[in-house]
């Protein structure tokens, strides 16, 4: 028996978002994705792109 198996495991790059970039700071972001997170409640969507989101950010903060 062969210990060799094939995962079939395929994965691409995301590419880069076309237009300019614009550098924001913490408080800009994250007021920016408590609104995305209020939208989504207020119109009964899903809010756990926002939660998640949200979360990596608190997660890359440094405590002050």
């Amino acid at each position: 028996m062969s210990m060799e198996r094939s995962w079939g495991f395929k994965y691409s790059l995301p590419e880069n978002p076309g237009g300019q970039c614009v550098e924001l700071s913490f408080a800009e972001i994250e007021s920016l994705l408590l609104k995305r997170l209020r939208e989504a409640e207020a119109g009964g969507g899903d809010m756990r792109d926002a939660l998640w989101q949200l979360a990596r950010l608190y997660s890359h903060a440094k405590p002050a």
